[in-house]
């Protein structure tokens, strides 16, 4: 229904997200720099550095560094006297559990959380403060980081029960999609190239059009993928349908 009411006011609306190839998302960015009436709807990969400039932003919550990362698509060529950047507290209803919380660590969260509650608005001004606290407190985390390092090294396991060492990390693999006549040639280009027995050939002559076949590369979770796709050396492909 919201989506319905934008169509009928005339207001474009353009996601952004990494699942995008890089060639649709310099489109898409080009599109949000040059339509007036648009709402953007992104994941984190406006962090990134993106080059966007939008009226106000509505972030999920995230750890203050990242939140900063996010205000800086706001207002960001001064057209407006202020910009705005509103954080929600989103909730996946399914579990209880807020989806900041699948992404980012609970002490990062919990510290934003609390600067957040303290100070309800926070200008630019005060915004050197702020960043001043937040990352006092990330040297008070070393500082527990190394009482965990001390209970392993006295054997004091029940200090640890909630401690783990490394994060489940999920597995990527890359992916080249095929969306039009040139991905076709590329493909067929890189096809062509693996033939060279010369490594130091086949280097320099893939960093000549590295860039471009880079473009309908995309990084994509295995196991999201449910069926085995053809592909070689580590990448996938995906022809046109």
């Amino acid at each position: 229904q919201v989506f319905s009411n934008l169509k009928d006011k005339n207001i474009n609306l353009i996601y952004l997200s990494s699942s995008i190839t890089p060639l649709e998302r310099l489109a898409r960015i080009k599109d949000i720099n040059s339509i007036k009436h648009k709402v953007v709807i992104s994941t984190q990969i406006v962090e990134a550095g993106v080059d966007i400039d939008l009226d106000i932003v509505y972030r999920d919550m995230a750890p203050l560094d990242s939140i900063l990362q996010s205000a800086g698509r706001c207002n960001r060529n001064m057209t407006k006297q202020t910009g705005t950047i509103k954080i929600i507290d989103l909730i996946d209803e399914k579990t209880n559990r807020k989806y900041a919380g699948y992404i980012y660590d609970d002490v990062l969260l919990n510290q934003t959380r609390s600067m957040m509650l303290r100070d309800k608005v926070v200008t630019e001004r005060e915004l050197n403060e702020l960043v001043d606290s937040y990352f006092s407190s990330l040297i008070d985390k070393k500082r527990q980081d190394k009482e965990i390092i001390d209970s392993l090294d006295q054997l004091r396991f029940d200090q640890l029960a909630d401690f783990k060492l490394i994060d489940n990390k999920l597995e990527s693999i890359s992916c080249f999609i095929e969306l039009n006549e040139r991905s076709s040639q590329l493909w067929k280009k890189y096809q062509q190239l693996r033939q060279e027995k010369d490594l130091f050939k086949r280097k320099s002559d893939f960093n000549k059009f590295k860039g471009e076949f880079l473009l309908y590369v995309l990084s994509l979770n295995l196991k999201s993928i449910k069926r085995k796709l053809p592909g070689n050396e580590g990448i996938i492909y995906i022809n046109k349908i």
